[in-house]
């Protein structure tokens, strides 16, 4: 029998999180509940609550603020609110993941093992030679602006060359530069090699690895 098993059939707690807790609601009195520090006793309704994580307002001593997620103490105000901080220095995807402002989007692809980047900043950049200057941007020669590699569909995995695609009949655009996503060849081979200069098919700097792919040189120079 599993531990979540014997957790949840012992009258009172409950397998959460990977652990196994008390559940508050069935602690009846507020020396019961302040037994475990999972929980809060409501002296208005007399219940016994899950404990909510503290708010930067909540936190209302600079060390207790200090010591919450995402909360900055204000030594002049004396008084503990939101953090402010940059895409960039948040190094781990739990906490790139649950920011909003700014939105902050992470990427796995790094070759350093993942980064937290701004998803605006790509968006807000119009000189496609400046995009690839900012960390996770890069200019989409298809779309004709500056994205996030963070932002793109889980079904379009960026490569560098039509090596990276695994799939039979695909090329890598390049359509981000140095980087792509791999394109499938069969709606381009029906139309002939021409359409890999097609700009509004195969983005330009792809059109090499298209016609290499998709249209190789038959076996005797055929």
């Amino acid at each position: 029998m599993s531990n979540a098993t014997v957790c949840d059939s012992t009258n009172g707690c409950e397998h959460w999180r990977g652990e196994c807790q008390v559940q508050c609601g069935t602690l009846a009195t507020a020396e019961a509940c302040g037994v475990t520090a999972k929980c809060d006793w409501d002296e208005a309704y007399h219940v016994c609550n899950s404990r909510r994580p503290p708010t930067c307002e909540s936190s209302n001593t600079r060390s207790l603020c200090i010591a919450t997620r995402f909360c900055q103490w204000d030594a002049i105000e004396a008084k503990c609110g939101d953090a402010t901080w940059r895409c960039e220095d948040l190094k781990d995807e739990a906490h790139c993941a649950r920011s909003t402002s700014p939105r902050c989007v992470w990427s796995g692809n790094d070759e350093n093992g993942g980064s937290c980047s701004d998803l605006r900043q790509c968006e807000a950049i119009a000189l496609p030679q400046e995009c690839p200057t900012h960390h996770g941007c890069a200019f989409s020669q298809s779309k004709n602006q500056c994205i996030s590699l963070s932002a793109l569909a889980g079904d379009k995995p960026v490569c560098r060359g039509s090596a990276d695609c695994g799939v039979p009949f695909t090329f890598c655009n390049a359509d981000y530069g140095v980087r792509g996503f791999c394109q499938n060849c069969l709606p381009i081979i029906g139309d002939g090699i021409d359409q890999c200069d097609n700009i509004a098919r195969v983005p330009a700097p792809g059109a090499g690895e298209c016609r290499s792919a998709c249209f190789p040189p038959k076996k005797g120079g055929q």
